[in-house]
């Protein structure tokens, strides 16, 4: 069996080629999943708690004089109006 020879020199700055444009390319796609993941945050929308939205309908039913059958219409107000607060 015959060895092949490999210059140790021009196979060196192959690897070191290569891992320079690996390295360069993990460094540009942190940006962009750092950048993504800001945009993320932002967009993220906290929903009310039950309770949030509860003590909130009741206070729209009593300003509205407790009328009876405009439960949903006082709960989605009560939703709405937290989340615009927010």
């Amino acid at each position: 069996m015959a060895k092949k020879k490999t210059n140790k020199k021009t196979a060196g700055s192959r690897t070191t080629a290569a891992s320079k444009s690996r390295s360069s390319s993990k460094q540009a796609g942190g940006a962009r999943n750092k950048a993504a993941s800001s945009k993320a945050k932002q967009s993220i929308e906290v929903r009310p708690t039950h309770d949030q939205i509860a003590a909130r309908a009741y206070e729209i039913w009593l300003a509205e004089g407790a009328p009876t059958g405009r439960q949903e219409q006082h709960w989605l107000q009560a939703e709405k109006d937290i989340i615009r607060k927010a």
